[in-house]
């Protein structure tokens, strides 16, 4: 009996290529910036972010089906380390159903670890840098 598959691999590939964008994005201000705790705080972040699109990306496949597309995007170079951040934050939330629905809790898990993890980094950015 074949189930069919309600998940859309193209909105969890152009997820998740956001967040491996956005990881590299964080890895430029975390070269760039002079603030010690900003620097810990973003190189916390981004090698967050690179696990837990693998885990995302893993757990949605091993639920639904291999993802063939990745969209290319272009990789920024923000200047303000806390904007960038908050702008990732929105993004992880506005979009987290676009290829996982609310009853799949355990993808939706992984999203909410993940925006703990953005969470963390913002308490950082704005308080103790």
């Amino acid at each position: 009996m074949k189930t069919e598959i309600k998940a859309d691999a193209a909105s969890a590939g152009t997820y998740i290529a956001t967040l491996l964008n956005a990881a590299t994005s964080l890895h430029y201000l975390h070269f760039r910036t002079r603030s010690f705790s900003k620097h810990e705080a973003l190189g916390d972040l981004y090698e967050s972010i690179i696990g837990f699109a693998d885990t995302l990306t893993e757990a949605y496949q091993g639920r639904h089906q291999i993802i063939l597309d990745f969209p290319s995007q272009s990789v920024t170079t923000p200047t303000d380390e806390l904007e960038f951040v908050l702008k990732l934050h929105q993004y992880v939330i506005n979009a987290r159903y676009s290829f996982a629905p609310a009853e799949e809790t355990e993808l939706q898990n992984i999203i909410d670890e993940l925006i703990g993890a953005i969470d963390k980094a913002a308490y950082k950015i704005k308080f103790l840098s």
